[in-house]
């Protein structure tokens, strides 16, 4: 009888086998853990034996604290969940002129959805059915979401709301973002026809932006196609207030004329070759820093504690009514700023490490 071995690892959640040929001669095998090569000699490999089953002891401990009532299916349709203290309700629809956001990943809203009947409150399904406890395939110790104001994503390094999964160990700790916990370590991503492994190591350039990454990067071992967490993530499709229609991820621009490599937003030249966003009906080109804006996923409104030698908290705003000027530079406050409901205290968002 022919034996087989398993094993967990901390870089995949599925149980691994171990297998003594490759299925395929002509496909050079390439290690998940460390993204080497596996050397000719080594013929025993291990195998990914189920992507279906999810290892159970490496998920536990609802972030759903409590059912409230169920449907005919035995689906949840009222909750509480850790992150609010309202209950939550499902939802199937949405209003088309809607521009919500998730509470937990920070996306637009889609259905299903919970909703809070109290307050301008959203989540996702998927996002509130997510395990307080898992392993994370970038670290080997236990990550624990966190619902947090606000937290810089340590593998797409924006500045984020919402809900984070975090790791710790004796000397680090790292913040994921909802959007870069949930993609794997191998992927098939629109805008490249191979698959992208991560690599640790990596510090080339991405393609799609042209910055190096901190933390390695997604890489093709055919053609050394690179991507990072930050536009691996990237939406699809946006709307924007420069166009009438979705504005698309494109992710080259085949079009000659040099005089049309500009953004439509900021007027600035782009590089044809980097990613972008475009409305075939209007052919209107945009830099996605440009559509996403400086600070995308941080909710408006939320609040910061009392900081930056202030006594009262700050709420951290999209938009600035009326002339107000910062405390710190003086300039006129019209966007993303932190201000004080209770005085006339304000600064800009990107003043707050400078001090008062």
């Amino acid at each position: 009888m022919e034996k087989v071995e398993q094993i967990k690892r901390f870089f995949h959640h599925h149980p691994l086998m171990l297998v003594e040929e490759q299925s395929d001669q002509n496909e050079k095998p390439y290690c998940s853990g460390c993204g080497e090569v596996v050397s000719a000699e080594n013929k025993n490999l291990y195998y990914i034996i189920d992507q279906e089953t999810q290892d159970e002891g490496l998920a536990s401990d609802s972030s759903i604290t409590c059912v409230i009532d169920v449907n005919q299916h035995g689906e949840a349709i009222k909750i509480k969940h850790f992150i609010h203290e309202h209950n939550l309700v499902l939802e199937d629809k949405i209003n088309e002129a809607s521009d919500r956001n998730c509470d937990g990943c920070m996306r637009s809203i889609s259905t299903p959805f919970y909703y809070c009947s109290e307050c301008n409150f959203f989540l996702h399904k998927s996002c509130a059915e997510l395990p307080k406890i898992k392993h994370h395939w970038f670290q080997r110790f236990a990550a624990t979401l966190q619902a947090k104001n606000f937290e810089t994503c340590d593998l797409c390094n924006r500045s984020c709301s919402g809900l984070f999964y975090r790791s710790k160990s004796d000397d680090e700790i790292l913040d994921f973002c909802l959007r870069c916990a949930t993609v794997p370590n191998i992927i098939k991503r629109q805008g490249h026809e191979h698959f992208l492994f991560f690599d640790y190591k990596c510090k080339m350039q991405c393609n799609a932006c042209g910055v190096g990454s901190e933390h390695g990067a997604f890489r093709c071992r055919k053609c050394n196609f690179t991507l990072d967490f930050a536009c691996m993530t990237l939406p699809q499709a946006i709307q924007h207030k420069c166009d009438d229609h979705l504005l698309r991820l494109t992710y080259h621009d085949d079009n000659d004329d040099t005089e049309q490599h500009y953004c439509d937003i900021c007027e600035v030249k782009r590089n044809p070759n980097h990613w972008y966003y475009w409305c075939s009906t209007c052919d209107n080109s945009v830099h996605p820093e440009c559509v996403l804006g400086k600070y995308p996923f941080i909710k408006d409104g939320i609040t910061w504690p009392n900081t930056y030698g202030h006594r009262h908290n700050l709420s951290f705003v999209l938009k600035v009514d009326g002339y107000h000027k910062c405390t710190v530079c003086g300039k006129v406050c019209h966007d993303e700023a932190l201000k004080c409901s209770t005085c006339n205290f304000i600064i800009h968002y990107g003043c707050r490490r400078k001090g008062v």
